[in-house]
């Protein structure tokens, strides 16, 4: 037998404690706890064609609603929903799918639309890496972000198709951002001179930002100020500085 119920919400008082289910409609029962243990408030008639033993309700649930029959099952239990997880970016799981899990083929160099919290977005400017606004009739003038993934989270960074690389290099007691004319895909992980191109990924929900592999404490920043250069700065809390950005596979 398949009993059907209607989901809608009732209250009923009884000198044994309260119950809550769906109503009875048109004689169908609903399912509900009593005393906690699992039940069926039925009409008369529906008694009549379920059977069974029931425990009469004395008219409490109104014109029609007359008996419980108690089941022998276990007291329901409402599990909470577990917690779910931040979202995983796109750019996240494009990556992901870059490079195969075994490492049985070359990582591909993926390239991503990029612009910061603030909306600025990449541009070249005599031949520097700045963030701005750009208006609709210079949007050609925007660099996309092409990425090579070298480790899970971990990958080389690049514009211009991938021939200009980001580095992170020093000079004297500064550290500064630099691009270097090197074909991204040339790159190679495990020599040391490639190291400086190397950022490591690091996303809060759908932003993400860049350390530089080569200078731990150096993330890949802009300023508030729109149409300056893109840097690096190791206080990535600080308000004058942006450290986190969006990105959209191109």
């Amino acid at each position: 037998m398949q009993i059907r119920t209607r989901l809608a919400s009732v209250s009923l008082s009884h000198r044994s404690g309260s119950w809550a289910c769906p109503p009875p409609c048109s004689g169908q029962p609903c399912v509900g706890m009593w005393e906690g243990r699992l039940g069926l408030l039925l009409s008369p008639s529906a008694r009549n064609r379920v059977g069974g033993s029931g425990s009469a309700l004395g008219g409490a649930g109104g014109p029609g609603v007359a008996w419980l029959c108690l089941l022998p099952v276990s007291p329901l239990r409402l599990e909470p929903e577990p917690r779910r997880p931040w979202r995983t970016s796109s750019f996240t799981m494009a990556l992901e799918t870059a490079c195969h899990p075994l490492g049985k083929r070359p990582c591909e160099m993926q390239a991503f639309r990029i612009w910061d919290v603030n909306q600025k977005i990449f541009y070249l400017r005599n031949n520097q890496l700045v963030a701005g606004y750009l208006q609709e009739a210079n949007i050609k003038l925007e660099e996309k972000i092409d990425a090579v993934p070298i480790e899970p989270h971990t990958m080389f960074l690049g514009i211009h198709g991938g021939k200009l690389c980001l580095a992170c290099v020093k000079s004297g007691d500064e550290i500064k951002l630099k691009l270097e004319a090197v074909n991204i895909t040339d790159l190679n992980q495990n020599r040391e001179q490639d190291k400086r191109f190397a950022f490591i990924r690091s996303d809060n929900g759908p932003t993400t930002s860049f350390e530089s592999a080569a200078c731990p404490g150096w993330f890949l920043c802009t300023s508030l100020e729109a149409d300056q250069p893109v840097g690096l700065t190791n206080t990535p809390t600080e308000a004058i500085k942006v450290t986190r950005f969006y990105l959209q596979q191109d």
